[in-house]
């Protein structure tokens, strides 16, 4: 800090390559405008390592040539976001994984994750389910039934366990799929709703010829 004040180190010495671009576009619109709206970069200590920083200026009033400054710590807050982003990224990659189809929509009833699970029972992938608006239309062909399920699904409060439900696959074979919500136990940033669910559909054909014979 001494050497700062003293002006033996300029600021753009001790800020990483990288971010001297961001500086000269704050620069120029504090120039401009007067303020200079705040924005994140890191600065060099003197061991090398990096601290990051949320900065923000403003002219002083009637002078071109002098601001004011606030620099702020946030490195702690940046490795808090980081372990965070690490953590959802491992929970998704095991949930990816998971032996059990694993489905998750939006507020608005969007599929925003398709695991393995679902494309292997299914047949349809996760690009082709993901953000499609016609993915419930492809699951479930029938409008009748579908707007059935639907309406069921609103009456539970998306509350329902080993709920079955007959989708059509990608080769237009039917399947029955036991479904649990469990968005409730085990909420999920991101998530509106999820649900895990089994193919039940040979143990079902299996029942059906047990009781036939009987």
């Amino acid at each position: 800090r001494k050497e700062l004040v003293a002006g033996e180190v300029l600021w753009h010495e001790i800020t990483p390559l990288e971010y001297h671009a961001l500086d000269q576009k704050a620069l120029e619109e504090l120039r401009t405008s007067g303020v200079c709206t705040p924005f994140e970069k890191e600065y060099l200590r003197p061991d090398e390592s990096r601290v990051s920083v949320l900065i923000g200026a403003a002219l002083v009033e009637e002078s071109q040539d002098t601001c004011v400054a606030f620099v702020l710590d946030i490195t702690e807050r940046k490795q808090m976001e980081q372990a965070l982003r690490q953590s959802e990224e491992r929970l998704r990659t095991v949930l990816e994984n998971m032996p059990v189809m694993l489905d998750a929509v939006d507020e608005q009833g969007n599929i925003i994750v398709w695991n393995r699970e679902c494309e292997r029972v299914t047949g349809y992938l996760s690009t082709e389910m993901v953000g499609n608006p016609q993915a419930w239309e492809l699951l479930y062909p029938d409008e009748s039934y579908r707007a059935s399920m639907l309406t069921l699904w609103e009456s539970r409060n998306n509350n329902y366990r080993n709920w079955e439900w007959e989708i059509t696959c990608k080769d237009g074979t039917v399947k029955t799929i036991a479904w649990s919500n469990i968005s409730g136990q085990f909420p999920i940033p991101g998530w509106g709703q999820w649900a895990i669910g089994v193919d039940v559909t040979e143990r079902k054909r299996a029942k059906a010829e047990l009781q036939k014979d009987n």
